[in-house]
């Protein structure tokens, strides 16, 4: 490893490198909200994939989004000056190297970063204690930088909905009071909780005044035909593109999920986020809770821990979190 350090001061192109899923992707904003804070003309491009690109166009602190399929467009302006490769990947790892990028930064976890990186950085997420968006800011310690303190990173997303997101107008019309979303699935991203939970809560919801709505995809519609008296709850599976959903995440009043991308949009967009979470290692709440204004991470913990879940899709603890409580958090 090389070690001599970085002058943030003589960088002027960034480029963050984080291609997986939503959630993770926004875990990783803040650390251009806080480069940005510290340089306020540093341009910062995100890379992203495809399907996120929409999410990280929220952020002010992003000067270019990049996805994975337009990579070579990056040559249409000045080349970056350093790469920090928060997801691992050879492919990408490689094409940087290959483009001659002064700055290349990564874990030393990866053996493809001994060959392409020139500034490694010795950390493990899979044993860390830290919250997953405090352990991406190691990778900015070749800069000479510290991690900030955790409470401060919520302040870090820059988070603005861009013109062009907005609510399909058949869909807005039916709003016609505060509403709480309701996000039951996951895709089998994360630990869920019980369909019978979630029905206690959006009757408990409908009774206080509040529109319930149900959100997921089309193949999820499903948990729907379990609900009782459906006529106060909007179904929405499967009716929204992404930067719908946004939108609609942006009116709520709060969204109610386990470990997914939209809890982690709430938490950004600074609403209510009510996070529902298993207390097994490494998906717990102290590694994936959601971060922001007026987010709020449940669990149950058990002393043994949740042993008994670890070869089940079931989930013991996150079951026995009792929607009175997500409630009351919901409309404190």
């Amino acid at each position: 490893m090389l070690a001599s350090g970085i002058d943030i001061r003589e960088i002027q192109h960034v480029c963050i490198s984080r291609t997986d899923a939503i959630g993770d992707v926004i875990l990783t904003i803040p650390l251009a909200g806080y480069l940005k804070q510290l340089k306020p003309d540093l341009t910062i491009t995100f890379l992203c994939s495809d399907y996120t690109q929409d999410v990280v166009r929220c952020s002010t602190h992003i000067t270019e989004v990049l996805t994975v399929s337009r990579l070579n467009d990056i040559f249409r302006g000045t080349l970056p000056d350093a790469v920090i490769h928060v997801f691992p990947r050879l492919d990408l790892a490689k094409f940087f190297f290959d483009q001659k990028i002064f700055y290349r930064i990564g874990t030393s976890h990866r053996w493809f970063h001994w060959i392409f990186c020139n500034r490694r950085v010795n950390f493990s997420r899979r044993n860390s204690s830290l919250h997953e968006s405090e352990l991406n800011f190691h990778l900015i310690s070749p800069f000479g930088l510290k991690m900030p303190p955790k409470e401060a990173i919520k302040d870090l997303y820059g988070f603005s909905l861009p013109s062009g997101y907005f609510v399909p107008h058949e869909i807005e019309k039916i709003l016609q009071k505060p509403y709480i979303i309701l996000h039951p699935r996951s895709r089998g991203s994360a630990r869920e909780w019980s369909e019978e939970n979630f029905i206690t809560l959006a009757m408990l919801l409908h009774g206080a005044g509040y529109q319930v709505l149900v959100c997921g995809t089309d193949k999820e519609k499903q948990f729907l035909q379990n609900l009782p008296r459906q006529e106060f709850v909007i179904d929405l599976m499967g009716k929204l593109s992404l930067k719908e959903y946004i939108a609609l995440i942006c009116g709520a009043e709060g969204l109610v999920a386990a470990s997914t991308g939209p809890l982690h949009i709430a938490s950004m967009a600074g609403i209510k986020a009510a996070g529902l979470y298993p207390s097994l290692r490494p998906m717990h709440a102290g590694r994936w809770g959601p971060v922001g204004k007026k987010a709020c991470a449940f669990f149950f913990e058990k002393e043994e821990g949740c042993q008994k879940c670890i070869k089940s899709h079931t989930c013991e603890c996150i079951n026995r979190i009792e929607p009175q409580n997500v409630f009351e958090f919901l409309v404190s």
